[in-house]
């Protein structure tokens, strides 16, 4: 039922506890199922889009961030909280508003669950390891990311480029990211020092905008 992590949800947002991202992994080893489907090349990647929390962006960025350094080990990104009507201990920290995801294999194997068949060997442990991968990456990119920046924005002029304006600190490296409306993922990116204004040749009523510090989950543009 989740009891421990809706308690601890609650007591981190009574005590106002300083939670940059949550990440959650549950069911992570396994690569094939009792259907013959088989996959240790990808791991999925579930989010909430809210507005009280940047859980999407959090996946987004780290996909991007996968891909971009370890290209071999792909992140799959599944744009729903979770499995479908199912939840997991990430559940409870997104409904009180932290930024929280959730890594699940791509061929879950039901037997196994819950049950005196989950058993040591049916673990994968080279695709456990590369999942395992992900999550440090991604930690110590957060880990060492610098101040997120803030009001980021869209110049609403009509323009053939779209002109990005963010406060910031002007000794910090930012990375601008962008997107096609219907790409799930981040397809672009140009890395900025001592700015806090940009132009970038792509039009905004086809592209979605973000920038972030490096290392950093993106803040999207508005």
């Amino acid at each position: 039922g989740l009891l421990g992590s809706k308690a601890l949800a609650a007591r981190a947002k009574a005590e106002d506890w300083e939670i940059d991202a949550f990440l959650s992994n549950d069911m992570v080893g396994n690569t094939q199922n009792n259907l013959g489907h088989h996959n240790d090349h990808e791991v999925r990647l579930f989010s909430d889009d809210a507005s009280d929390h940047q859980s999407r962006e959090l996946a987004r960025w780290i996909e991007w961030t996968q891909r971009s350094e370890c290209p071999d080990f792909g992140v799959k990104l599944v744009l729903r909280a979770d499995r479908f009507g199912r939840g997991g201990d990430h559940s409870p920290f997104n409904r009180e508003g932290f930024t929280a995801v959730r890594f699940v294999e791509v061929h879950e194997e039901y037997s196994r669950q819950h049950t005196e068949l989950d058993l040591p060997e049916s673990i994968d442990f080279e695709y456990l390891a590369n999942v395992a991968r992900v999550n440090l990456r991604s930690l110590a990119h957060l880990a060492n990311a610098g101040a997120s920046p803030s009001s980021v924005q869209v110049s609403r002029k009509q323009s053939y480029v779209t002109d990005l304006t963010w406060e910031s600190d002007p000794d910090q490296e930012y990375i601008i990211y962008w997107r096609d409306t219907r790409s799930a993922h981040w397809e672009h990116s140009r890395t900025v020092r001592g700015t806090s204004a940009m132009i970038i040749e792509a039009n905004k009523d086809d592209h979605i905008f973000s920038v972030g510090a490096v290392g950093g989950i993106p803040v999207e543009a508005l």
